[in-house]
């Protein structure tokens, strides 16, 4: 069985169809939380069982999650449906604030767009392209770095397209791998912003939200991304402080980068997977965070401002890395039992904090300060890198809690 974010995903893209169907005009009636406050009443009380029936069948595309699936999530945990409706009624309603050439979708009944989620011809051919893209970047010796994954470029979770995308993105593939070397991420870029601007695809991220939604558009207008980048500064970092057993502290360490602002890039050690995290965290939207990027490419940010840094980082955690995982295999393997498992859990948390938090961050720390024009340029990486706003990332749209 798929797991529960797939699931959520293909949700969402049920919902979308759904939504398309109805149409614009209808939407504030039928798509209505107070009247329909489940599922099951949203389905009996407006007689869909025949065009969630179809629109599973015909509308939506999400390889490996069934209706069955879907269905199951939606009665179980009812903040999944209050999501889903809530983020394709505002979707429906406000597209034509993306583009005005999406306006079809607004129209009773469905539309030429299919609503897609893990497909081939859509998001696997645009993984494709993505690979092609992001291998000749690491061929290019600039100051930027590739992407670690394709999130990094566009964290889209489904898209909406049209038969017109599925041709031009095949079309776009063939070309590709026919001059393998040479294809960039201005072309791939090129491409699904034309299919964007003619209403032909749209690239949707999902952060579950209970709440109002704002779609957020990124990437579109790149002066405008430039402006909110260049007001951020190296304010300062936490008051973070070595862990110790008989004097816990955080064990997390926020830089500030926005004047008056409690938006933050947090690194920390997560002694579970075990893996380290660089995450951006904004209290506006509290339900989701803003991205994530792993060791590896914090390395290599630290490094395209300091390759000597960025070494020693990457030698630092992986001495750490190795010393704490080798502590935890002394543990021995997790309880079950629940008491016995939170000891467990607590243990393996304080050797994080240990031998890994408390051998990396020091340095960190030290680095931001020694050079605050310095820190400044390397938070304004790591925020478009952790974001997907970098020069090479995609256009796509944020539907999140407002």
């Amino acid at each position: 069985m798929a797991d529960k974010t797939a699931i959520f995903e293909s949700t969402q893209a049920l919902f979308c169809a759904i939504a398309d169907y109805v149409g614009k005009g209808k939407i504030d009636s039928v798509f209505d939380l107070k009247k329909f406050k489940t599922y099951r009443e949203f389905k009996l009380k407006n007689k869909f069982d025949k065009i969630i029936s179809l629109a599973a069948q015909r509308q939506i595309n999400t390889p490996g999650v069934t209706l069955k699936d879907m269905e199951n999530l939606l009665t179980s945990e009812n903040s999944w449906y209050e999501s889903s409706v809530l983020i394709a009624k505002t979707i429906i309603k406000e597209i034509t604030t993306i583009d005005t050439d999406f306006k079809n979708i607004q129209a009773p009944n469905w539309s030429d767009v299919f609503y897609t989620r893990g497909d081939a011809e859509i998001m696997g051919k645009i993984g494709e392209l993505f690979k092609i893209a992001n291998e000749n970047t690491k061929q290019k010796v600039t100051r930027s770095i590739s992407f670690s994954n394709i999130n990094k470029w566009s964290p889209a979770d489904m898209y909406f397209a049209s038969k017109d995308a599925k041709k031009v993105i095949a079309n776009e593939l063939t070309e590709a791998k026919n001059r393998k070397t040479s294809y960039t991420f201005t072309e791939l870029n090129d491409t699904i912003a034309t299919l964007i601007e003619k209403g032909d695809l749209l690239p949707l991220s999902l952060k579950k939200t209970t709440t109002s939604v704002i779609l957020d558009k990124v990437n579109f207008d790149r002066s405008a991304e430039d402006k909110k980048i260049k007001s951020f500064v190296f304010v300062k970092t936490s008051d973070w402080k070595p862990y110790a057993i008989n004097k816990p502290q955080t064990r997390d360490l926020q830089i500030f980068f926005v004047p008056g602002s409690k938006d933050v890039i947090k690194f920390r050690h997560d002694p579970s997977t075990p893996a380290f995290k660089g995450e951006f965290i904004s209290p506006k939207n509290p339900e989701a965070r803003g991205g994530s990027l792993g060791d590896g490419p914090l390395a290599d940010i630290f490094g395209v401002f300091d390759k000597n840094f960025g070494n020693s980082f990457k030698t630092n955690f992986k001495a750490a890395d190795k010393d704490f995982r080798e502590r935890v295999k002394k543990l021995g393997p997790k309880p079950n039992d629940k008491k016995l498992k939170a000891e467990y859990d607590e243990q393996r948390a304080q050797l994080s904090a240990l031998y890994v938090t408390n051998k990396i961050f020091p340095p960190i720390i030290k680095w931001l300060n020694a050079d605050k024009k310095r820190a400044t340029a390397f938070v304004k990486t790591t925020f478009q890198y952790v974001t997907s706003r970098s020069t090479s990332s995609s256009r796509f749209v944020i539907a999140k809690g407002g």
